[in-house]
């Protein structure tokens, strides 16, 4: 009997060392997956945007959705309206890049395609005058800068946007 109880005791604690560890493990897991996702440019987020330039008259309110993947793939998809000269057109389109850390918070974005969508009326040449041009070939430059829960973004020639991030 006294060798039974021995024994049970035994097999308890070796079935709490186990399962301790098994739960050490999973924490240790489940902290450096997190880890690894912040330290990553992994995140996507929603914003409302609005600018307004006096000469040309143009005015932008949109939607934006940005989304950076941990293989380098990116998506930037904007969709509003935008006022220009008196006329209003629909914008709906979205990008997709490759994006690279050339260090801080700097961002060379690269490979950039536009897909429109079928009811986007602005001009292209208006969007890549004033708002976003895809036509470079050496790519463009994006800044994220992070603060608390959010990225601030912005480049060289368009306004900051600030993207919440959970």
């Amino acid at each position: 009997m006294v060798l039974t109880m021995i024994r049970m005791i035994n097999d308890k604690k070796i079935f709490l060392l186990v399962g301790f560890v098994v739960i050490a493990l999973l924490i240790f897991l489940f902290s450096a997956s997190k880890k690894q996702m912040e330290g990553d440019v992994y995140f996507h987020c929603a914003t409302s945007f609005q600018m307004k330039y006096n000469k040309p008259e143009f005015i932008a309110k949109l939607n934006i959705f940005l989304q950076l993947q941990r293989d380098g793939r990116g998506i930037f998809d904007i969709s509003g309206k935008v006022y220009s000269q008196g006329e209003t057109f629909d914008v709906a389109r979205t990008y997709h890049f490759i994006h690279q850390r050339e260090g801080g918070t700097v961002y060379h974005l690269t490979d950039i395609k536009t897909s429109r969508r079928n009811y986007e009326s602005v001009d292209e040449t208006l969007m890549n005058s004033l708002f976003f041009s895809a036509t470079q070939k050496e790519g463009r430059y994006l800044r994220m800068t992070k603060m608390e829960n959010s990225y601030i973004i912005d480049n060289l020639h368009s306004p900051v946007f600030v993207c919440i991030v959970s």
